[in-house]
């Protein structure tokens, strides 16, 4: 049994934890041989103190013995201390690296288990600092005491060593038994809260179209397997444990006989009797324990993989020095992109580029590729060949060195996170209030938002004050051009928005036209793509049309919109 891991980053956590693992190991050896005061105390009395009836000998014995219990009460007390330090600091070296890495992943368009993995490193912590860490420090001992039993009496120590061995089978048989069934029950139970996880956001259309009994039925049968290996892992496990007990019993009985026999052979101190019990059940814990966290120990595992999985398709951002305002030069060059678990290209050998202040419009049938265009544009994930660059400098550099208040992006699915509007707009902390409410006006969004209960502090998001699926493009807007960014790219901006909300958003392009921002708009809107002054075409993830838009547009043979003048701002 083992939880170490080949990942660098859980490597290197368990390292930064080896004072605190190694001074647990001394108090651990210190409550362990103080654990032995007992039995000494007791075969003392009865050798000394029943024989010479002096009363002075049991007071100085029990002032050892007390003393003894006192500093193993300490050990006690210390020892889980420094383990938990030890999970504070493995929790502090791995949770942000898990939490940034899930955003990467899902950010790159991948689905997995979520706050799930979340759940994994908390067990994982949990068991390595606490009962599997505590095990594997008293995993020895059982050994040192069957030990001492030889020392004490060779026959008393061969019963048992023999006793340990046989609860010991029964104990792993007891996990063998059980074993299969654990690991279903936890794949079961995970896929259950994943499935959960992911149709909860789809509430609204689950209820609104009667899809209620049909996802709950799809969910029931993932439940009704997770539950149905936990009925059958605690039902072998009964059964087990009524032969063990019974077996340790009868185990137990056979020491105390066997002691018995070699005091009344003379072979051995009366005080055996009881001592060898003792001693017996200090050697049974720790072997008992190291065997029983096995079922503890499996899903841990299971989960350890699933965080190792993680970290390793995100790697760790290495921090880079911070770089200059783009100008907001794009050039893709020879970018192809294969998902993960796919041998099919989504995108496949992109060229193209624009000069800063130029407008690009992405346009394409459904599945052409444009979204994940978007998401390498802006590095949400990386090309699997090829580069995208910002004024000469990888994407992934500007991501890499935390530049990315340089450059907006709006996706389709805006996410707006838990806080007031003012942090939405604000990415969190990253601009003032001056920015915030230029922003906001830049999208068209603060009339509206002084409108809400109150202003600029209302809380929205999950959980926060509802708002309209426009409002929310609105917010989601403001956010991408708030500190006046070098490049911004918005991926069907007006998919939630009406009429005033669209004349918001074309209001919104022209000024970042005339401001010199580097813009790329995706959209199935004719009308709004047609404002950029360059236009790209997708077809099956490959450029099939790059160029002019009016020129791109009538080589297609598709009617062009006469621009506004105002879009000439630019």
């Amino acid at each position: 049994m083992s939880l170490i891991s080949k990942d660098p980053d859980v490597s290197e956590a368990l390292r930064s934890c080896r004072s605190h693992f190694a001074s647990a190991a001394i108090f651990n050896i210190g409550s362990n041989i103080l654990v032995l005061a007992y039995p000494l105390f007791m075969l003392s009395v009865y050798q000394r103190v029943m024989e010479s009836g002096s009363l002075a000998t049991l007071l100085a014995l029990f002032t050892g013995f007390a003393i003894a219990v006192a500093f193993r009460a300490l050990f006690e007390w210390i020892r889980p201390a420094l383990m938990s330090r030890a999970g504070l600091r493995l929790d502090r070296r791995l949770s942000e690296r898990l939490v940034e890495a899930l955003f990467r992943r899902r950010a790159a368009g991948r689905e997995d288990t979520g706050a799930q993995t979340l759940r994994d490193l908390d067990a994982f912590r949990q068991f390595a600092t606490g009962r599997g860490g505590v095990a594997a420090m008293d995993a020895p001992w059982a050994g040192l005491f069957i030990a001492l039993m030889f020392i004490l009496d060779p026959l008393v120590g061969v019963v048992a060593l023999v006793a340990l061995l046989v609860l010991m089978a029964l104990e792993a048989m007891k996990v063998g038994a059980t074993q299969g069934k654990v690991g279903q029950s936890n794949r079961s139970s995970v896929s259950s809260y994943v499935a959960l996880d992911l149709a909860l956001p789809s509430a609204e259309a689950v209820i609104g179209m009667g899809m209620l009994p049909g996802m709950l039925r799809s969910w029931r049968v993932l439940h009704e397997d997770a539950t149905a290996a936990q009925d059958a892992v605690r039902n072998r496990a009964a059964a087990l444990d009524s032969l063990e007990a019974g077996a340790n019993l009868l185990f137990q009985g056979a020491i105390i006989s066997t002691a018995a026999i070699q005091f009344l052979r003379g072979e051995a101190p009366g005080g055996l009797v009881f001592v060898s019990s003792m001693l017996f059940q200090f050697a049974m814990r720790p072997a008992q324990r190291m065997i029983t966290i096995w079922t503890d120990y499996i899903p841990v595992r299971q989960g350890l993989a699933r965080i190792e999985e993680v970290f390793r398709s995100v790697p760790p951002r290495r921090e880079k020095i911070p770089l200059p305002r783009p100008r907001g030069v794009l050039t893709v060059k020879a970018v192809t992109y294969v998902p993960s678990g796919s041998n099919k290209p989504v995108l496949r050998n992109l060229n193209f580029g624009i000069d800063a202040g130029m407008s690009l419009g992405v346009v394409g049938l459904m599945g052409a590729g444009k979204t994940t265009l978007a998401r390498l544009l802006v590095g949400c994930m990386r090309p699997s060949a090829g580069t995208v660059r910002l004024d000469g400098s990888d994407v992934w550099d500007w991501v890499q060195s935390g530049s990315m208040r340089h450059i907006g992006y709006l996706p389709q699915a805006i996410g707006l996170l838990p806080g007031t509007v003012a942090e939405n707009i604000g990415r969190l902390g990253d601009f003032d209030e001056v920015a915030i409410v230029a922003a906001a006006k830049l999208a068209g969004v603060h009339d509206l938002i002084l409108r809400l209960p109150r202003g600029y502090d209302t809380l929205i998001g999950p959980g926060g004050y509802p708002i309209s699926g426009g409002q929310k493009q609105l917010v989601g807007l403001a956010r991408a051009v708030v500190g006046n960014p070098s490049l911004v790219v918005l991926d069907e901006p007006n998919s939630n928005l009406d009429g005033p909300g669209e004349d918001a958003l074309r209001t919104c392009v022209r000024a970042l036209e005339k401001a010199g921002t580097t813009l790329v708009m995706i959209s199935h809107r004719s009308d709004l793509v047609q404002q950029m002054k360059r236009v790209v075409l997708l077809r099956e993830g490959e450029v099939v049309g790059f160029g002019e838009t009016e020129a791109v547009y009538r080589k297609l043979g598709r009617p062009v919109i006469v621009k506004a003048k105002a879009s000439h701002g630019a």
